[in-house]
């Protein structure tokens, strides 16, 4: 199990920042979603 541990502590961390990235990216596009195309050039100013 130790040598699973070392292999999966780096992925790990990863996860972690690529995870936050998803979920900012996730929320920007729910927000175009539902506040239509109107407010779409305000997400990228």
């Amino acid at each position: 199990m130790e040598p699973a541990m070392g292999i999966l502590s780096i992925p790990v961390e990863y996860y972690k920042k690529v995870k936050i990235l998803f979920y900012l990216y996730l929320h920007n596009c729910l927000q175009v979603i539902y506040s239509g195309h109107i407010d779409h050039r305000n997400l990228y100013e």
